[in-house]
């Protein structure tokens, strides 16, 4: 098991202690942070610069490639632009989730390609947290300088699709707890200053 991997799982467990209640994996259960943030493949937010209608006989309706200018990143390889493949129906009878519109703000988890083709593009589904941004927010900051100005986060933000704002809070103070570090740090490290620290900034049960 590798460090990246291994800083994920720690991550996902001190968030479940952390946590009130963490959603299972299931079928047409929206996911929680602790969930959403170990299984996604990438973070990032970003604005829409492109939509493409995918219409071709081999694949569902509502399927849309979206490509976005990335602001920040919260896991995974950095890339300055990335195209997704948006799924807006499920094979199940779960919520439809509408594709943005050019110009709008996301937060966007991906999940690793179901693709068969030598193509392949992370996916953007109802299964994940994806969520739009708030037009006149401001960009996020790693740097939280003054911890007594900040309030105690919630650990378990409730879902928001018009909204992320809250779990973009937790992704910055996992960032500066060291939880969600840019580069891969050696475990032993993350282990000791990750955890002290979301103690002390998320709210308790």
């Amino acid at each position: 098991m590798g460090p990246r991997l291994l800083t994920v799982t720690f991550v996902f467990a001190v968030l479940i202690l952390l946590s009130r209640s963490v959603y299972a994996a299931s079928l047409c259960v929206e996911p929680g942070l602790a969930h959403g943030v170990a299984s996604a493949e990438m973070i990032f937010t970003g604005k829409i610069t492109k939509i493409e209608q995918v219409q071709t006989s081999t694949v569902p309706a509502g399927t849309y490639f979206v490509t976005y200018k990335v602001e920040t990143w919260w896991k995974g390889r950095p890339s300055h632009e990335v195209r997704v493949v948006w799924r807006s129906n499920s094979v199940f009878d779960c919520p439809y989730l509408p594709v943005g519109e050019v110009g709008e703000d996301y937060l966007v988890y991906t999940d690793p390609s179901r693709s068969t083709t030598r193509e392949q593009f992370p996916e953007v589904t109802v299964f994940n947290r994806t969520s739009r941004l708030p037009a006149n927010r401001q960009l996020e900051s790693f740097l939280i300088d003054d911890w007594r100005t900040q309030t105690r986060i919630n650990p378990n933000p409730e879902l928001n699709r018009a909204d992320a704002s809250d779990d973009v809070k937790l992704l910055r103070v996992l960032r500066a707890c060291g939880c969600l570090p840019i580069s891969d740090s050696p475990q032993a490290e993350v282990v000791s200053t990750c955890q002290p620290c979301l103690r002390g900034r998320l709210k308790p049960f």
